[in-house]
């Protein structure tokens, strides 16, 4: 309950970043993200002798692609970024969309301790919220730059 409260809760942070940038490329990116957590919840609110019939069901699932494609996406804003002098502090930009993004990662940080504490947690979760709270950080230094 206690991890599937801090997804919800991400998604809830994501949502407060899209009504910021709403239209934008990365609006459309952090919906498909919240999609994912929807799944994630889908998983981990199942019980483990349920799952194989949650995805004969058909439900959504995350595969470890989701966590190659957050990889994928780090190298890119990564190689566009500027390198970092010091420490980046969550709301020294000035930019409310970068705020809340960073308020979200920290969020997905608090969801991946919850997760790691499960100990049946579909494997493809626990790399997915490690590299999308880095997706994020990466982000909100893109919005604030």
């Amino acid at each position: 309950m206690a991890a599937c409260g801090a997804i919800d809760e991400l998604s809830a942070a994501l949502g407060l970043v899209r009504a910021e940038i709403h239209g934008s490329d990365r609006d459309g990116r952090l919906a498909e993200i919240q999609r994912d957590l929807i799944a994630v919840m889908g998983e981990l609110a199942t019980d483990a002798e349920d799952i194989g019939k949650y995805r004969e069901m058909g439900f959504a699932r995350l595969g470890g692609e989701a966590a190659a494609q957050i990889e994928a996406e780090i190298a890119a804003l990564e190689a566009s970024l500027p390198k970092l002098e010091g420490w980046a502090l969550p709301g020294d930009s000035g930019s409310r969309a970068a705020a809340q993004l960073d308020f979200a990662r920290a969020v997905c940080r608090r969801a991946e301790r919850e997760v790691a504490a499960i100990d049946d947690t579909p494997s493809a979760i626990l790399p997915y919220l490690n590299r999308l709270s880095d997706l994020l950080w990466l982000m909100a230094r893109d919005e604030g730059a």
